[in-house]
């Protein structure tokens, strides 16, 4: 059994970490939401809409980058076929943005190979979600309900032993506090206290018809308003719950945004006191980068593993660090003045062909 095989199979929980967990309990009594006993999987992780988000941003980034063999840090003149067609049929921006899922959530990502070249290496893979796979101490032993050989099976790890085990105690809150929101919107009425001022008390079955009344019709459209006659008063306490939610939803994104190392501003959250702007993408793509470097070099380095000896695989990160145009130009601009690059080198940055040659005019011989 691997090191993270063993926090996979472990039942330890997360303690509640954030500061606001009695108004979280005093909630759940409110509202019937338990949120240690909500179940965590990849689904309901799935539901939170910040973690969604921050899974696509991860997953589509990391999987629109081509993969390149390189030797003595030249690119290959003829690419290996895996790593052009991972799979057969498949783009590679979707095997590999489900990969990249895998090891998000479950810390790992399992392939097997589908063919091999005369030399043995692998021709093009298989990719195995974790539901279709079958494993043993650490080992696929099993893929789609079939035996495989531990020879044809290669294994990605993450860096961590994924979000659905080390971020259980946050993503249970984000949670419940996603069908808290859904409650609260279906019933936007601050809490409520109904106060008999007048007349003999009401017995307990005419308190109870009165409550479930009340209930029953501030659901409904136009719930908002109601009549009471002069026996009865009604007592909001307090703020409407959906403005309590917005700094608690504000706080779940920056949680969920800790759990994929992705700063706030991708998951549409925000940071007290915090002023970050940017002058063009490349900032804040090289932001991003830094997020998911460790995806990128853990695919990189177990592809590498099965390339011949010398030869590398990495993703092309230009596209994702690449200046906008304007701020490009000017420094290719710059460049060539001071003789750091020639027309040619600085046309090739761009993707343009060298420039033509100028041809002098042909000059009809004297007769």
């Amino acid at each position: 059994m691997g090191f993270f095989d063993f926090w996979k199979t472990s039942e330890v929980e997360s303690p509640w970490a954030d500061n606001s967990h009695l108004e979280t309990i005093t909630l759940a009594d409110l509202y019937g939401i338990t949120p240690d006993k909500l179940p965590v999987n990849r689904s309901s992780a799935m539901s939170i809409p910040s973690l969604a988000k921050g899974r696509n941003i991860i997953c589509s980034n990391v999987a629109r980058m081509p993969l390149v063999a390189y030797r003595d840090n030249k690119p290959l003149s003829i690419q290996p076929s895996f790593l052009q067609q991972i799979q057969h049929g498949i783009p590679n921006i979707s095997t590999l943005s489900w990969a990249v899922d895998s090891m998000i959530f479950f810390g790992r990502a399992w392939f097997t190979i589908a063919s091999r070249l005369t030399d043995g290496k692998p021709s093009s893979l298989r990719f195995v979600p974790e539901h279709e796979a079958d494993v043993e101490n650490g080992r696929l032993v099993k893929a789609y309900g079939k035996e495989v050989k531990p020879a044809d099976t290669i294994r990605i790890d993450a860096i961590h032993e994924g979000i659905i085990n080390s971020g259980k105690g946050a993503i249970r809150e984000a949670t419940a506090l996603e069908a808290l929101a859904a409650e609260v919107g279906g019933n936007p009425i601050p809490h409520t206290i109904l106060r008999q001022k007048e007349g003999a008390d009401l017995t307990k079955e005419q308190r109870d018809e009165l409550l479930a009344h009340w209930r029953a019709q501030r659901t409904k459209q136009g719930g908002s308003v109601a009549y009471l006659n002069k026996a009865m008063e009604a007592d909001f306490q307090g703020q409407p719950a959906e403005n309590l939610l917005i700094d608690g939803r504000n706080h779940s994104a920056l949680q969920m945004a800790r759990l994929l190392t992705l700063p706030a501003w991708a998951v549409d959250a925000t940071v007290q006191g915090a002023s970050l702007s940017y002058s063009n993408r490349a900032s804040r793509n090289s932001e991003l980068l830094d997020a998911i470097n460790p995806y990128i070099e853990a695919i990189e380095q177990t592809f590498s593993m099965w390339l011949p000896y010398g030869t590398c695989a990495k993703f092309d990160t230009t596209e994702l660090v690449q200046e906008d145009t304007k701020t490009q130009f000017e420094y290719l601009g710059a460049a060539i003045q001071t003789g750091l690059l020639t027309e040619d080198e600085a046309r090739g940055r761009v993707g343009l062909e060298p420039k033509p040659e100028k041809q002098e005019p042909e000059v009809d011989p004297e007769p």
